[in-house]
């Protein structure tokens, strides 16, 4: 199963977007990167084996040592 996550976001050179969340409360935790080639279109996409049980996700903007400097939510 595929997991397409798409955002609108501006953000500032050197800055990047992620997506990071769980499948289940037990579960590893998801920590996907997201491409742009405009610098305001954020996309990647999530592969799993199995379609999970639940979902649980918020969208991160880092700063270009990886550190957060925000969270968005996602779906709780």
């Amino acid at each position: 199963m595929e997991i397409t996550f798409i955002i609108p976001y501006h953000t500032h050179w050197g800055e990047s977007m992620k997506v990071v969340g769980r499948t289940a409360p037990d579960a590893a935790i998801i920590d996907l990167p997201l491409t742009t080639t405009d610098g305001y279109w954020w996309s990647g996409t999530l592969t799993l084996a199995t379609g999970p049980e639940r979902l649980t996700y918020e969208y991160r903007l880092c700063d270009d040592a990886g550190r957060t400097l925000r969270r968005e939510a996602g779906l709780p």
